[in-house]
């Protein structure tokens, strides 16, 4: 919250290309694991 008070958008400790870089990871490991969550049943 502090961080949108100071008008910054994303922290400089961890930016947004880092979180995506993440979650890109996390998804590659799920789909390498065949996880899928119920309500991504749909997409496939």
């Amino acid at each position: 919250m502090r961080k949108t008070r100071w008008g910054l958008v994303q922290s400089p400790l961890v930016t947004h290309a880092m979180t995506q870089d993440v979650l890109e990871m996390c998804d590659e490991i799920r789909r390498q694991w065949g996880l899928v969550y119920p309500f991504e049943q749909h997409r496939a």
